[in-house]
């Protein structure tokens, strides 16, 4: 008997998950990652963290090579990033790939969910669904300040690790002032009086 699946354990590989952010909301990124590897045991890559991009390596294509091997690519949309052109150019590679590795160039997105691939509009900084541009709201989006939504995914990402609730909440928890600061208004990490969440 296999001890790490009879307590609850899955012995697949871990999921990849790529966390796709503007620049100037590098504290939020930095943090979402850092969370999903050390809560939820994924492999997960996001440009700020430091073991991501060793020096003298094109981060170019490190981070199409990461993006296209992911099978959750995470896009962080605040009012700040959303119109960014990276954010988009990061989705396609992560779409692209799923087309490349079949022989059809026709996918639908339920063929790339039955692959496992997973584009996911992550919202903050005021950001609601109307706002996203159309070639990103046919994905289902996350809304970071939904606790129960956020709980969801946190628990689907989460396979293979012992079941808990309330990820939310140690998310939340575990930021520093200036990273909820960029999860309520998005762009730069200036703290401002009255940032609770």
């Amino acid at each position: 008997m296999n001890l790490l699946r009879y307590f609850g354990f899955s012995t697949s590989r871990r999921k990849k998950v790529f966390v796709s952010y503007s620049s100037i909301e590098n504290l939020l990124a930095n943090h979402f990652g850092d969370w999903l590897k050390t809560k939820l045991s994924v492999d997960c890559f996001c440009g700020e963290l430091p073991e991501a991009i060793d020096a003298g390596t094109d981060w170019y294509e490190r981070i199409t090579e990461a993006a296209g091997e992911s099978d959750e690519c995470l896009l962080l949309l605040s009012p700040d990033s959303l119109h960014k052109g990276w954010i988009h150019f990061e989705a396609g590679v992560a779409l692209g790939a799923s087309i490349r590795k079949t022989s059809s160039s026709q996918l639908t997105v339920e063929e790339l969910k039955q692959k496992g691939r997973n584009i996911v509009p992550v919202l903050y900084g005021g950001i609601l669904m109307d706002d996203i541009p159309s070639n990103m709201s046919r994905f289902q989006c996350l809304d970071l300040m939904n606790k129960a939504k956020f709980d969801t995914f946190a628990q689907r990402i989460n396979r293979g690790s012992v079941l808990r609730a309330n990820f939310h909440d140690d998310f939340v928890n575990s930021m520093s002032s200036a990273v909820k600061h960029q999860l309520l208004h998005g762009g730069s990490s200036l703290v401002q009086a009255g940032d609770e969440i």
